[in-house]
């Protein structure tokens, strides 16, 4: 009988084929919160989305290791990435056993699930556990090294604009002088494993922010006429934001090929008057579908594969602002809330 580390290796190899023939880099994907009330179950949550094809959601993801979920992802074609919530990381970070039995726990019982992230924290930077996500990073990377996973399952974080100094414009781009040192060595860890920097991008709270200096239409992939940043043109704020991070990850590394991953971006239904609404709703996300579906990446950067995830499935009724709780694209029973899918 082959010993379970050799089995699981030939799992493995397997589910990086199905991924390499299945999965494009310009997918549209979607993240499945669970903080509101009357959300439907997670298998009636995953059912929906593996037999309705046509709406195209091949990449889902989800923010801590729920069970239920889990269970419901075992065998689909679902590609799945998932979060290790912040309060996990000082244990990651510090004990081997701990980040290996994480391991043993959220991923080996999962074996025909298509993991393709696991995202050690949520904007965890800034916070209280930054200084320890690059090692919580390495020790669950170290642990998954037993598995053969290495090839397909990617170590990574997610961070926001808040870590950026300067954005706009995007040649501006710039990590703050508080947070480089805690991300210039985790991008370089990035660079050199393959990995790609999650990022969160909201053209919706930088305009509700500063709406004298950005126009909606900017926001909303709509402009007129482009904005130029020395030889670049750029027709929306989204773009401009995406490069901003990919130029802040250059000054770090000196290269210009550390991977970008949109890992949240949308536009809420309801919140700041007078942009959170219905149709503001509809026309960036369908736009920023279409860009993404165009595969011609961003102004510099035009053969970046803009892996999105749009924010998202469901209503999070149960979060605080008003804005985070509606930027679902769906309602509990599967009607859209707009026409999105497919």
């Amino acid at each position: 009988m082959a010993p379970a580390s050799a089995v699981w290796m030939a799992m493995a190899l397997l589910t990086l084929m199905q991924q390499l023939s299945q999965i494009s880099g310009a997918d549209l994907g979607v993240n499945y919160g669970t903080k509101g009330s009357y959300l439907p179950c997670p298998s009636q949550v995953i059912n929906f989305l593996t037999n309705n094809m046509s709406y195209a959601i091949p990449l889902v993801r989800i923010y801590e290791p729920d069970t239920e979920i889990l269970e419901a992802l075992k065998g689909t074609n679902l590609i799945v990435s998932m979060a290790v919530p912040d309060p996990e990381i000082p244990q990651i970070a510090w004990d081997d056993n701990y980040a290996s039995t994480w391991v043993n726990t959220n991923i080996q019982p999962y074996s025909d699930i298509r993991f393709r992230y696991i995202i050690v924290g949520s904007e965890s930077i800034p916070g209280p556990n930054a200084g320890l996500v690059l090692q919580a990073m390495r020790r669950l990377r170290d642990a998954l090294a037993p598995f053969g996973l290495l090839d397909h399952v990617v170590i990574t974080t997610a961070v926001s604009a808040a870590v950026l100094i300067n954005s706009y414009p995007p040649s501006a781009g710039q990590f703050s002088p508080e947070y480089v040192g805690l991300l210039g060595p985790i991008v370089q860890f990035l660079y050199d494993t393959k990995a790609p920097l999650i990022i969160h991008v909201y053209p919706y709270f930088a305009l509700a922010s500063d709406p004298e200096h950005i126009s909606l239409d900017y926001a909303l992939f709509k402009p007129e006429t482009p904005i130029l940043d020395g030889t670049y043109r750029y027709f929306s704020l989204f773009e401009a934001m995406v490069d901003a991070f990919a130029y802040a990850t250059e000054k770090v590394t000196g290269a210009m090929d550390v991977k970008i991953v949109v890992g949240e971006t949308g536009w809420p239904t309801a919140g700041i008057s007078p942009f959170a609404n219905m149709g503001n709703a509809y026309t960036y996300n369908n736009n920023l579908k279409a860009l993404v579906k165009s595969d011609r990446g961003t102004p510099r950067r035009p053969d970046l594969n803009l892996e999105t995830y749009i924010f998202e499935l469901f209503n999070e009724n149960l979060k605080e602002s008003l804005d985070d709780q509606n930027f679902g694209t769906f309602y509990p029973n599967f009607d859209h809330v707009y026409k999105l899918w497919p």
